[in-house]
C-alpha cells in the first residue's frame, strides 16, 4: 500500500508541477488559445482532484499506519490541496475568459472594421477582468492576452486585403485604411481605459502593461501598410508618364516599365 500511494504522489507531483510550466506558443497565436489552455487545464484538475477526494482514496490512506505511512498521507494530502487550488483557478480564470467570448467570432471575421465596432467593449471587459478576477489580472496573463489579441487583429487585417503579389495592379488602399484605422482605434480604446483606471486609483499604477510588447507586431504590420500606400501612390504618378510627351522626360516611362517589370516578378506577400 506504501508503494501504491508512494507512485501516486509522484505522479501527482508531475501533473502538478507540468501545468505550472510556462507554456511555448507560436508568435501568432490568437485568444482562442487562451480559452482552450484553460479550459483543458480546468478539466484535468477537476478530474485529478475528484480522484483524489473519492471514498476509495480515503480508503486507501486509512491503511497507512506506520511512521513512513504517515508521512506519504501528509504529502497525498499536501497534493490534494495544491490540486484543489490550481483546479479553484483554472475554473475561475475559463469563468471571466468566457466573458470575452462574444469578442472571437468578429476578431476573426476579416473585416477591420467590423472588429472596430467592438474594440471598446473588448478592452472595457477585460479591464473588468483585471480589476476583479483573483487569478487572471497579472501583468503576465493580461498582456498575453493582449498579444493574442494583437495577432488576431494582424490576421484578419491580412484576410481584409488579401494577397497582395503586385502591388502596381491591385488597389488595396481601402483596405489598408482599414487595417490602420483599427490600429487607431485599438490603441486609443487601451490609454482612455489604462487614464481612467489610473485617475480612481489614487495614484497607483493599474492597466500598467508593456504596450511595445502589446503593440509592437501591429505597428510594425501598420508601417509596412503605409509603405506599400506610399508605393502605389508613387506607383499611380508614374504610370502617367507614358501621356506626357513632354521634352526631356522620354527615358523616364522605360525606367519606370524596367522598375515595374522588377516588382512584377518578385513573387511574394509584402504584407509578411
Amino acid at each position: 500500500t506504501e508503494a501504491l500511494v508512494n507512485d501516486w504522489c509522484k505522479q501527482i507531483e508531475q501533473v502538478l508541477v507540468a501545468s505550472e510550466q510556462m507554456r511555448k506558443e507560436a508568435d501568432h497565436t490568437g485568444p482562442h488559445a487562451e480559452f482552450v489552455h484553460w479550459r483543458s487545464r480546468a478539466s484535468q484538475l477537476r478530474t485529478l482532484t475528484e480522484q483524489l477526494t473519492s471514498q476509495s482514496s480515503s480508503d486507501i490512506l486509512a491503511r497507512l499506519s506506520t511512521p513512513k505511512g504517515k508521512q506519504l498521507v501528509k504529502w497525498f494530502q499536501d497534493l490534494t490541496r495544491r490540486a484543489t487550488d490550481y483546479a479553484t483557478e483554472a475554473q475561475e480564470n475559463v469563468r471571466y475568459l468566457e466573458t470575452l467570448e462574444r469578442f472571437q467570432e468578429p476578431l476573426a471575421s476579416g473585416n477591420p472594421t467590423r472588429i472596430q465596432a467592438i474594440v471598446p467593449s473588448l478592452v472595457e471587459t477585460i479591464s473588468m477582468i483585471y480589476q476583479y478576477s483573483r487569478f487572471f489580472n497579472t501583468s503576465e496573463r493580461l498582456s498575453s492576452l493582449f498579444v493574442k489579441i494583437t495577432n488576431q487583429m494582424i490576421a484578419s487585417c491580412k484576410d481584409h486585403i488579401g494577397v497582395c503579389n503586385n502591388i502596381l495592379v491591385e488597389d488595396k488602399m481601402q483596405e489598408i485604411d482599414d487595417a490602420l484605422m483599427l490600429n487607431k482605434v485599438y490603441q486609443r480604446c487601451f490609454q482612455e481605459t489604462k487614464t481612467r483606471l489610473q485617475e480612481t486609483s489614487n495614484g497607483e499604477k493599474l492597466f500598467d502593461f508593456s504596450e511595445m510588447y502589446i503593440f509592437g507586431k501591429l505597428d510594425a504590420f501598420c508601417k509596412r501598410l503605409q509603405k506599400i500606400k506610399a508605393m502605389r501612390t508613387t506607383v499611380k504618378r508614374l504610370e502617367s508618364l507614358d501621356t506626357l510627351g513632354a521634352d526631356g522626360l522620354e527615358h523616364i516611362p522605360s525606367k519606370y516599365q524596367s522598375l515595374a517589370k522588377v516588382l512584377e516578378n518578385k513573387r511574394y506577400d509584402i504584407l509578411d
